[in-house]
């Protein structure tokens, strides 16, 4: 059943907030994202009849919508005014998400936005699984074990990951730094890569619960971090995120945008180009995710980056690379090491080391090479273990052993001719 008013009225309301939005300035980030959202929940004249009760709920959503463009607007033009009292009416966005029904009132306050699909899909229940997987809590465990490092979302793991740990016999305290050195230097050196290309945006593909987005658009206020995984993983991470930064003080930061991406689907590669400035250069991250692509795999992924890498004049992916030479380095640096890896890697289900492509790094770039990109730089692993803290002595020379020749690559695209 379509109700034809209804959807006129949708239509009249959704062209109103467009009107509203081409109104704020083009360096206004939030005008990004309120575009974003009205592009998915908009009803346009060439769309097709709504049925009734999606037509309430696109109004529901509409209504919510107007309010955040309009409160926003009203701040823009007196900064010093108190705010207004929240709107409760509950859309879609909300209710089905089973979240406050001022979430989006209040991603707007933190400068955090979330992609509307991850609020309102009825098809994933997100209060009823758990969708981290047991090597992420590991290696989350494991990252946060370098206090120095001051990681937001490493405590909320801590008892699974020791759980976890100790349930595939990996109880030595040296042992566990040994395997965090690992982790903690390649999140370090990644971080060290992204800040030298100097770039205001940055997409992290499989970000999982890194809390690098957070750390990154609270260290840069003038930057725009899109940070997206798997739809049911990315329902969890953007409520762990809203939660923190509701308890946070910082009043200055970047902004933080959630989003959900298939690495292998290039369309939902593409898709997520949407929330960027295409005349500004970004930078690209993966972490950790190479490792468990087979050869097919890794093909498909390498296309999608030569097409996303071509769709911006000035782009650079920041990855890990890990070569079947890197891993025999890391077996061979410490067998308590070797062992726990080797455990680690066998809760993934996947085969891990037989199934990697790569022999050696010339062998990478010949890879890189067919897929008509080009190593730009390398940070190596090595830069950044003296300056790891743990509360058991590991020596310099053990550090340096565990990370081998590992580097972070930075990649771009060949040149024209």
């Amino acid at each position: 059943m379509t109700d034809l008013n209804l959807q006129n009225e949708a239509i009249q309301l959704s062209e109103k907030i467009r009107g509203n939005i081409d109104g704020l300035k083009e360096e206004d980030p939030l005008k990004t994202w309120f575009n974003i959202e009205l592009d998915m929940i908009g009803v346009g004249k060439e769309d097709a009849a709504l049925s009734l009760d999606e037509a309430n709920a696109r109004m529901r959503a509409l209504n919510q919508l107007l309010h955040l463009v309009f409160k926003h607007r009203l701040r823009l033009q007196n900064p010093s005014l108190i705010g207004m009292q929240v709107d409760h009416n509950a859309s879609l966005l909300t209710v089905e998400a089973t979240v406050p029904s001022n979430v989006l009132e209040s991603a707007r306050n933190l400068r955090f936005s979330i992609e509307p699909a991850l609020l309102h899909d009825p098809t994933q229940d997100n209060e009823q699984f758990d969708p981290v997987s047991p090597t992420a809590k590991i290696v989350g465990y494991l990252r946060g074990m370098d206090r120095t490092l001051g990681l937001v979302e490493a405590g909320r793991f801590k008892a699974e990951g020791e759980e976890l740990l100790s349930k595939a016999g990996i109880d030595d305290p040296l042992t566990r730094a040994s395997m965090a050195v690992l982790f903690q230097s390649r999140y370090r050196t990644i971080n060290a890569a992204i800040a030298s290309s100097e770039t205001p945006q940055v997409v992290e593909f499989a970000s999982g619960i890194s809390p690098r987005g957070l750390q990154w658009s609270q260290m840069s206020p003038g930057t725009i971090y899109v940070e997206s995984d798997l739809p049911q993983l990315m329902i969890h991470k953007a409520k762990l995120i809203r939660n923190t930064l509701m308890e946070s003080s910082h009043e200055s930061r970047g902004v933080l945008h959630c989003c959900s991406v298939d690495v292998l689907d290039r369309q939902s590669v593409l898709d997520c180009l949407g929330s960027l400035n295409a005349d500004m250069s970004v930078s690209v991250v993966t972490e950790g995710l190479l490792l468990y692509f087979g050869e097919q795999e890794m093909r498909q992924f390498l296309s999608n980056m030569r097409a996303l890498l071509h769709e911006f004049e000035d782009a650079v992916w920041v990855t890990d690379f890990v070569a079947k030479q890197n891993l025999q380095e890391l077996f061979a640096s410490d067998p308590g090491v070797a062992r726990g890896v080797k455990q680690v890697f066998s809760m993934t289900g996947r085969s891990v080391v037989p199934s990697n492509p790569f022999e050696d790094d010339s062998s990478v770039e010949a890879w890189l090479n067919e897929f008509d990109l080009q190593v730009d730089r390398k940070f190596p692993l090595q830069s950044t273990t003296a300056m790891l803290n743990f509360d058991v002595p590991l020596a310099q020379e053990q550090r340096d052993r565990i990370v081998g020749s590992r580097c972070i690559w930075c990649i771009k695209k060949k040149p024209t001719t």
